[in-house]
């Protein structure tokens, strides 16, 4: 089974107070002028899910679960 893919608002985070929220910022905060898009509904319900399974309490902690979501099939190759 393949590893989901991690989402992150990076254009959101644009001081390190942002890392102290306790939230997820808003789905709009996930767009991506690189890409040109921002993230389904049903990938921001994911994220809120996984916040609350893997019991983050900050988005540093939302930060840390993404970058292992990236890391992981490194790992694994």
């Amino acid at each position: 089974m393949a590893e989901p893919k991690g989402f992150f608002p990076f254009q959101w985070v644009d001081s390190l107070e942002k890392f102290k929220f306790e939230s997820l910022p808003p789905q709009e905060a996930f767009y991506s002028p690189l890409k040109q898009k921002g993230i389904s509904d049903d990938d921001y319900e994911f994220c809120k899910r996984v916040r609350v399974e893997e019991g983050m309490r900050t988005m540093c902690d939302f930060l840390v679960w993404y970058n292992n979501c990236e890391v992981k099939p490194f790992l694994k190759a």
